[in-house]
C-alpha cells in the first residue's frame, strides 16, 4: 500500500549527518579491509545546521523521531550535532535516537545534554567488550575507558541510554559478564550475533548456534538479534 505524506500521522526518519569516523571497524562498509582506512569512494562531509534546518524544518508537524545511525560515520563526528540536537529537540514532541561507538566527546557533553532533554534523547552505545583489548579488536581506533565512562555518564544523569554488545568470537567469553555489568548498573542493553560470525559457526560448529540461544536465556535475554 502507497500512503500519501497528508496521510501519515507519524513519521520516523533516519538521517546521515556525517561521513566521518574516529573508528575502522572492519566489517564497516566504509572501511577498506587493505588499508584499515576509509574506502576511496568516500566522500567525506559533515551536514551543516543550514542544510539540517532545510531538510528537517519544513517537516517538523510529521516528524516524530529522528535516528542518526551512520552507516558510513559516527553522528558524534559532526562539529554541530549539539546544535542539531537543540534544535530539532526545541519541538516538544520531537525524540532523538543516536548511535555511536561512544569514543568521542566527553563526560561532560554526555552530562550537559543527558540533563538538558532526559528520556527524548536516547543514544545507543556500541561496545564490545569489558576492557581497551577486546573492544578494539572490532572497535579498532576507539577507547575503551573514554566510550564506558561516557555511556555512564549519559545514563546517571537520566538520558535514556542502551549498551549495545556486538558477540564475536573474540568476545563471546564476556557475555555473561557484560550482561551482568549491565544489570548491576540499571542499563538498557541490546545483543546481536555478529552476521560473518554466525556463518562461521553454521558451517562449522551448528551446534553452538544452539548453545548461544540457552546462554541468552540463562542470562535472562530473550530478544536478541544474528541467531
Amino acid at each position: 500500500m502507497i500512503y500519501k505524506y497528508e496521510d501519515v500521522d507519524l513519521i520516523k526518519v533516519e538521517m546521515e549527518i556525517t561521513t566521518y569516523c574516529n573508528a575502522r571497524c572492519q566489517y564497516c562498509p566504509r572501511t577498506d579491509k587493505i588499508t584499515g582506512g576509509p574506502q576511496s569512494w568516500l566522500v567525506q562531509e559533515h551536514m551543516s545546521l543550514e542544510t539540517f534546518k532545510l531538510i528537517f524544518d519544513p517537516q517538523t508537524e510529521k516528524i516524530r523521531q529522528l535516528k542518526f545511525c551512520g552507516q558510513f560515520g559516527d553522528p558524534m563526528m559532526n562539529p554541530s550535532v549539539g546544535k542539531i540536537l537543540d534544535h530539532a529537540l526545541r519541538y516538544d514532541k520531537m525524540n532523538i535516537l543516536i548511535n555511536t561507538n561512544g569514543g568521542l566527546r566527553n563526560v561532560e557533553w554526555y552530562k550537559t545534554f543527558a540533563q538538558r532533554y532526559g528520556q527524548r534523547l536516547e543514544i545507543h552505545f556500541g561496545i564490545d567488550g569489558l576492557d581497551h583489548d577486546t573492544n578494539w579488536k572490532y572497535r579498532e581506533g576507539v577507547i575503551f575507558d573514554k566510550a564506558y565512562n561516557n555511556m555512564l555518564s549519559f545514563h546517571q544523569n537520566g538520558g535514556a541510554t542502551t549498551w549495545q554488545f556486538i558477540v564475536f568470537s573474540w568476545n563471546e567469553h564476556q557475555l555473561e559478564e557484560v550482561r551482568a555489568r549491565g544489570l548491576s548498573l540499571g542499563l538498557n542493553q541490546t545483543f546481536l550475533v555478529d552476521g560473518e560470525y554466525r556463518q562461521h559457526l553454521e558451517q562449522t560448529n551448528p551446534a553452538k548456534i544452539d548453545e548461544f540461544r540457552l546462554r541468552f536465556a540463562n542470562i535472562g535475554v530473550h530478544d536478541y538479534q544474528g541467531i
